[in-house]
């Protein structure tokens, strides 16, 4: 095996059993567990998505604070951890060091979803023109 390979084994095999790094998806997010607050307006620019408790999956994603919900979006086919959601809608999110527990419902409101398109397009600019098409999560308090 040449060194690259086995280089490339080791960090998908330490990136599978732990947290996303970059665009490899993980597992479990660690950190404090915290009430999710009142207000998401500090939300960085990339969160920590987990879904399915029973095996958890975790991806780093764009999320945006509308209102006094937190949101997240994919492609309107969805992607890989989308039939999590949709078997069980609990998620978690680690924002910094701290996580929170949130519950997943799919955005199936127009006008709902244009006003958090917005949100994305002023928060990353340029090229979110997806967004309006999506399939988008409120993450809300459970």
């Amino acid at each position: 095996m040449t060194r690259f390979a086995l280089a490339t084994a080791c960090l998908l095999f330490v990136a599978g059993c732990g947290e996303p790094l970059y665009t490899i998806p993980g597992g479990e997010l660690a950190g404090p567990e915290r009430e999710a607050p009142a207000d998401w307006s500090q939300v960085p620019d990339t969160i920590q998505l987990e879904t399915r408790p029973s095996d958890p999956y975790s991806i780093n994603i764009w999320g945006v604070a509308a209102g006094d919900d937190l949101y997240v979006a994919t492609g309107p086919e969805g992607a890989n951890w989308t039939p999590y959601i949709e078997t069980d809608p609990t998620v978690r999110v680690r924002l910094e060091e701290e996580v929170y527990p949130l519950r997943a419902v799919l955005v199936d409101d127009a006008d709902e979803q244009a006003r958090v398109t917005t949100v994305y397009e002023e928060k990353y600019g340029a090229g979110t023109d997806w967004v309006a098409t999506s399939m988008m999560f409120r993450l809300e308090r459970p």
